[in-house]
């Protein structure tokens, strides 16, 4: 039967947390690197590091959406249950926006929450879509090896 393994989904749930702000640290470095902009905590945290008027807002989007990508991999490794997928998702992002919260104040525009429901959808879609592959794959109980 099931049971209930807190510190196993705990685990789980600190091991997504760290791949995601690792990922959104490493796009960062690379596309402030290659843009010539200055790495900051308010790419992560800030809402107003998120906008459609700059260069800068732009890549800062496209790193959310390369991450959201890498995540749904994560997922893959991490959680490996299709079912599980959203509710991590959405455990990722509630702690991401209590981070934002809590050093940079209420998201209060509208680039971030659609980015991040855009960012939920596609980890959540391809999470759940890699992991039911995994979940869908014959077992092979055993293999014919004579021949016939």
């Amino acid at each position: 039967g099931f049971k209930f393994d807190a510190l196993y989904i705990t685990s789980q749930i600190v091991t997504m947390q760290c791949l995601y702000y690792c990922s959104l640290g490493t796009m960062f470095f690379i596309v402030d690197r290659t843009s010539n902009n200055p790495l900051s905590l308010d790419q992560f945290f800030s809402a107003q590091a998120i906008s459609v008027k700059s260069l800068a807002g732009w890549l800062t989007i496209l790193s959310h959406l390369t991450v959201a990508i890498a995540c749904a991999g994560y997922l893959y490794f991490v959680v490996e249950r299709s079912k599980k997928c959203l509710d991590f998702t959405i455990t990722c992002f509630v702690l991401h926006f209590l981070g934002c919260l809590c050093l940079r104040g209420f998201p209060s525009t509208i680039e971030w929450w659609v980015l991040a429901g855009i960012c939920m959808a596609i980890m959540t879609l391809l999470g759940e879509w890699l992991c039911m592959k995994r979940e869908l794959q014959e077992i092979t109980l055993m293999e014919n090896t004579d021949g016939g």
